[in-house]
């Protein structure tokens, strides 16, 4: 047979201090705060299963609805939709018009005289001058769809955040709302005993206190959700009111690669690592491009007409111009110095999201290392220390070694401590999410359901 969770022998252990004392009544307020832990515990057990949420669906919803992230598609479509445009040639001119006129004050006769004319017009760039313009623009493209993808990841990041806060605030919730009914029942039992000149005053004041400040910091952890879910629900493109339900954790990795393979994995993966190489691939076009200005670009032109007057006839002509870079060192080569001025600057762009994302990748590593350790030091070590040290506390209170208080501590100790372990294990998924964002790739390995972690509570 599975052993009584320990808080119901605690709560088993309040009635009895109710009824132990010399001159305690069945009747009245000590009779009532007999009654408390039945009904608590019935209440609990029809109580309704609220909806549940799990990081993978929310992450999804986010994904299909952030508005942010659906700006950033649309700006990347429109960048997509440029690059055909910047490699096609200038829209050729068609002129229509009248030409060598006999006007009123000359000869009217003017056998020579052409009317009307048709011209079309081409302007043609120096060779390469196309397919650069469109390597640039496919490069600005490339860039803006990357852009999306890095923030696909840091929309990932955000989620997971918000999302683990929730988790950690309501299961510090959940422990305090068994820790204010047993306390609770502290007062009920202290208030009793009093009142038939049994008790302590002393117990009933410190009962009262800490049912007050726990009161006051579930308010507190109740009104910081809120907050947290308002944020989340900004992020789901959602009304800031709108209800957040129970949240499940998804199966994590069981570890981690090492840093170098991580960083490796980044190098390749890491879409802001593969938009500074955009950049700079653009950059060295652009040099290129600007390099080519000081090569004129050409007209061709096709003219006809027809000559009117005795001897009249279709007349044509085809015209080759080409511009004049005479102002090359106002416009072709400041252009140039331009272009390389940039192009260093992409380099050392790259260079410092790369040092940005190694230190990066190195403290998410450090966080998650803190909070591995440290879940498993209050798993293995604290936790069960303090719930024997209540167990020994209960043990010393029934042959009266020990008074109530001293056990009531005990258990809030447990219950601090229970609530450290559950932050940490909301900061370790969530550092777990961090650092997929920071490689750009989910993380392999075999996974394991986070309560899996958790301690034995009775």
């Amino acid at each position: 047979m599975k052993p009584e969770p320990l808080r119901r022998r605690l709560r088993t252990a309040l009635v009895a201090a109710a009824l132990a004392w010399p001159g305690a009544a069945l009747t009245g307020p000590a009779a009532a705060a007999a009654q408390v832990q039945v009904q608590r515990d019935h209440r609990h057990d029809t109580a309704p299963t609220p909806d549940t949420l799990r990081l993978a669906v929310v992450v999804d919803s986010a994904l299909a609805r952030n508005p942010e992230l659906l700006a950033l598609r649309a700006l990347a479509d429109a960048a997509a939709a440029r690059v055909p445009e910047a490699g096609t040639l200038p829209d050729p001119t068609l002129t229509l018009g009248a030409m060598n006129l006999g006007l009123f004050d000359l000869d009217r006769g003017m056998p020579n005289s052409m009317a009307p004319s048709v011209q079309l017009s081409q302007t043609l760039p120096f060779f390469g001058k196309l397919r650069l313009r469109e390597e640039m623009a496919d490069a600005t493209g490339e860039e803006a769809r990357v852009t999306v993808a890095e923030s696909e990841w840091r929309l990932r990041g955000r989620v997971a955040e918000e999302f683990h806060a929730l988790y950690a605030l309501d299961q510090r919730l959940a422990v305090q709302q068994r820790t204010l009914e047993l306390l609770q029942d502290f007062q009920s039992v202290a208030r009793a005993l009093y009142a038939s000149g049994t008790g302590n005053q002393g117990d009933v004041i410190r009962a009262d206190v800490e049912v007050a400040r726990l009161d006051a910091e579930m308010q507190r952890l109740q009104a910081l959700r809120a907050v947290r879910a308002a944020s989340l629900n900004a992020l789901l493109d959602r009304p800031g009111g709108a209800q957040v339900g129970t949240l499940l954790l998804d199966p994590v990795p069981e570890a981690v690669p090492a840093p170098e393979t991580l960083l490796a994995w980044a190098m390749e993966t890491r879409p802001a690592l593969i938009r500074e190489s955009v950049r700079v691939e653009r950059a060295r076009t652009g040099v290129e491009l600007a390099e080519r200005d000081f090569w004129p670009d050409f007209t061709v032109s096709a003219q006809f007409g027809r000559r009117g007057g005795e001897n009249a006839r279709s007349m044509g002509s085809l015209l080759v111009g080409a511009s004049l870079p005479i102002h090359a060192g106002s416009r072709q080569r400041p252009r140039v110095e331009a272009a390389r001025a940039m192009e260093r600057a992409a380099e050392a762009g790259a260079s410092g999201v790369r040092a940005a994302v190694d230190a990066e990748l190195r403290t998410v590593l450090a966080d998650l290392r803190r909070a591995g350790s440290l879940m498993t030091l209050h798993r293995d070590e604290i936790i069960p220390a303090a719930q024997a040290n209540v167990n020994s506390s209960l043990a010393s209170y029934r042959v009266g070694a020990v008074d109530f208080a001293t056990l009531v501590d005990a258990q809030l100790a447990v219950d601090r401590f229970e609530q450290d372990y559950h932050q940490l294990v909301a900061d370790y998924c969530t550092a777990l999410s961090q650092l997929e964002a920071v490689v750009g790739r989910p993380l392999p390995g075999t996974e394991i359901l986070p309560a899996a972690f958790a301690p034995e509570v009775p």
